[in-house]
């Protein structure tokens, strides 16, 4: 697991809110549960590697571009 804590969940959120992408649509692009990523975002679930990968793609950035965003928080 890559991302446990609340903050870095908050930031994940923040990034999607700001891409205008619905939390279904995203667990959808994903490929995981609405509920799985609703426990991301709230920092009860971690996020694994290939799934911070699918959330990048998704946005259409970069996993080093999410990682200097989570460096900051």
């Amino acid at each position: 697991d890559v991302l446990t804590d609340k903050e870095s969940g908050a930031a994940l959120r923040m990034v999607r809110i700001e891409k205008n992408i619905k939390q279904e649509a995203m667990a959808k692009l994903m490929n995981i549960s609405r509920y799985k990523l609703s426990r991301i975002e709230t920092g009860k679930a971690a996020i694994s590697l290939p799934m911070l990968i699918a959330f990048c793609e998704a946005i259409g950035i970069s996993v080093v571009d999410i990682i200097n965003i989570l460096e900051k928080i």
